[in-house]
């Protein structure tokens, strides 16, 4: 395939959708190149315009057959990402889509630099890391790659499985990876004892290697410590993919039932089993919690429901005593504190888990919320910052306002001072100043909204088709289409 072709198999984006009539005063709300790119040169270093600019040139050569155009048009994107990073060099989307194209066109060093660069903006981007490492794997430099590999793991803090077990399965095939994964992994371990899921990692490359019985110990081991399916209250799926590979050795608490009675049985048998304990919380509280809306967090229980959520939190607490750190059990006491209406006390254990777990945004989201229900709008403020820095997801920032009961401007006000801060803090952010935006026009400060959604989107962030980002046109007071949305 030529490289005109693969980029836009890559990049090229889904139909536009028609610009909204009302224009926006230092930005613009059209949608067509030749207005974006008017646009762009007017204010050259408005990274979103440029980017917009890009958007459209993808979605006007939808189609396109001939290879000088698509060639001519690579290029200018490809010059219009340059001089995005140049102007503001944490711009994340341009510095993404140039190490996936350097990647996939064999330009590793370039993917290298790219990747390292974008993970100077986000160390947690298991995308970019995975891209890095296997450019450094391409160029021979195994020591580098599982350095980074490990580092990006131990920022994580939880990596999801599916992803590094996946990489971790390409990796083994060479001997030299092999050996270099046994000892970071291994020191990771040493270093996280009680981090279950760089357990489950380890667990996992041990198996790749045939190592079926160091692999079932570890297993154990992270189940031991709070491991399992905390969607279901079931054991983790990696489980029944190891008893495929190799016999399962006799250990305590290794129980693969969901039934309550057999949960309740192995707690009685086993009662310091963290994982057992968090297994049987999760069971109690779900027929109350399955179908409730997690953002909301609040709602009307009746003696019933109550009853069985206590009984799940008195079982996380049970969980916490053999394992402080284990995180389903401090991120679900929390959400269950939020619902018994008690924000004072789910805060507590919502900042343990939103500081072990720092990826996992909702985390960061509920502890807002629950700051902002005790009735402290600072604290409240920097949760929220630290879930902006994390997410273009700007519904969040307005399931927060809903959800946080505040009831005079100056509540709305003192959390955007915060926000406020934050952005100052990182001037180059693209993200902060958007969820900002939303705060401060629910604070009324309409004017003070409009300068920090201008400032997201010269920063770098868009909508999609080549739209404003939604925050942009809320502010403005134009009705958001679906595909402007920059929520994934």
């Amino acid at each position: 395939m030529t490289f005109p072709s693969r980029f836009f198999v890559l990049l090229l984006c889904i139909l536009g959708v028609p610009a909204v009539a009302q224009d926006i005063p230092g930005s613009t709300s059209k949608t067509d190149a030749p207005t974006l790119r008017t646009a762009s040169r007017a204010q050259p270093d408005n990274v979103g315009l440029r980017l917009r600019y890009t958007q459209a040139l993808l979605r006007d050569s939808r189609g396109e057959t001939h290879p000088d155009k698509t060639a001519a048009v690579a290029a200018e994107i490809q010059s219009e990402w340059k001089a995005c990073i140049a102007t503001n060099p944490a711009a994340v989307i341009p510095l993404r889509a140039m190490a996936r194209d350097a990647y996939y066109a064999r330009d590793f060093d370039s993917a290298i630099a790219m990747g390292r660069q974008a993970l100077l903006a986000d160390p947690t981007d298991a995308e970019m890391a995975t891209i890095v490492v296997k450019a450094l794997v391409r160029t021979r430099k195994e020591s580098e790659a599982i350095d980074v590999l490990i580092d990006n793991f131990r920022r994580q803090g939880m990596p999801a499985f599916a992803q590094s077990q996946g990489l971790i399965s390409a990796l083994v095939t060479n001997t030299k990876l092999r050996e270099l994964l046994d000892a970071g992994l291994s020191k990771l371990v040493e270093e996280r004892p009680k981090a279950t899921l760089i357990r489950l990692a380890y667990a996992g490359f041990l198996s790749e290697v045939g190592r079926y019985q160091d692999a079932w110990r570890e297993f154990h081991r992270a189940e031991r410590d709070g491991l399992c399916d905390t969607g279901s209250g079931g054991r983790h799926p990696f489980g029944a993919v190891l008893r495929d590979k190799a016999p399962e050795p006799e250990f305590p608490g290794a129980f693969a039932g969901v039934d309550l009675a057999g949960l309740e049985k192995e707690a009685a048998d086993h009662p310091d089993h963290c994982g057992i304990a968090v297994r049987l919380a999760r069971r109690y509280e779900l027929p109350v919690t399955e179908k409730l809306e997690a953002a909301a967090l609040s709602v009307v229980l009746d003696d019933g429901q109550r009853r069985a959520i206590e009984k799940a939190v008195a079982g996380y607490g049970v969980a916490l005593t053999h394992n402080p750190e284990c995180w389903p059990a401090l991120f679900r006491t929390g959400e269950l504190l939020l619902i018994l209406d008690k924000p004072a006390e789910a805060a507590t254990f919502l900042d343990k888990a939103a500081n072990a777990f720092p990826v996992y945004v909702p985390a960061w989201l509920d502890l807002a919320v629950a700051f902002a229900r005790a009735g402290d709008p600072k604290r409240a403020g920097e949760a929220l910052a630290a879930f902006a820095a994390r997410t273009d997801v700007l519904k969040g920032t307005t399931q927060f306002l809903d959800a946080s009961r505040f009831s005079a401007p100056e509540s709305f006000k003192a959390v955007a001072d915060v926000l406020a801060e934050a952005a100052a803090r990182v001037p180059n952010n693209a993200l902060v100043p958007a969820h900002l935006a939303l705060v401060r026009f629910r604070a009324g400060d309409v004017e003070g909204a409009r300068a920090a959604a201008l400032l997201a989107e010269k920063n770098g962030l868009v909508g999609r088709n080549a739209l404003p980002h939604p925050a942009l046109l809320e502010v403005h007071g134009i009705k958001v289409p679906v595909a402007a949305s920059s929520d994934r």
